[in-house]
């Protein structure tokens, strides 16, 4: 109940943003990053999802974390330059602070300036592009 919650307020926040760009706009980035997997002994969700988003206004990101159990998604702005992307995430969610990465189609590799490791222990995220875990898991789900 709580993770379809959240799920279709993470959809609503991508499709308001999405309407917010004109039809003539160029955008060079945007998409989706998923390092969320289950563990394989407690089955709890780890990892973090970014959607980033181009808008008149600039970029932003729509970032959840799970850390057992998915926190609520946030809304941020986000910098970018070329292929660099930067973002602030509020207090009062498992991840906080500045993250800077790089992007490309496959990857977003980066860190959290206040040192957060990864759940894999890296201090280096390498999060992979694609379908969001909650798209993944749902056709799962489905077959």
């Amino acid at each position: 109940m709580m993770k379809s919650y959240w799920l279709k307020q993470t959809v609503t926040i991508c499709v308001g943003l999405c309407l917010l760009i004109p039809a003539h706009a160029e955008t060079t980035l945007g998409g989706t990053y998923s390092s969320f997997k289950p563990h394989r002994g407690s089955g709890d969700l780890l990892g973090v999802e970014l959607h980033i988003l181009p808008s008149r206004k600039g970029y932003f990101v729509v970032f959840q974390s799970s850390e057992g159990e998915p926190d609520q998604p946030v809304l941020v702005p986000a910098i970018v330059n070329g292929t660099r992307l930067s973002f602030i995430l509020p207090p009062g969610g498992s991840y906080t602070g500045k993250f800077t990465g790089e992007i490309n189609s496959r990857y977003i590799t980066g860190r959290f300036e206040n040192g957060a490791l990864s759940p894999d222990g890296a201090s280096i995220w390498k999060i992979k592009g694609g379908a969001s875990f909650w798209q993944r898991s749902t056709k799962a789900r489905r077959h």
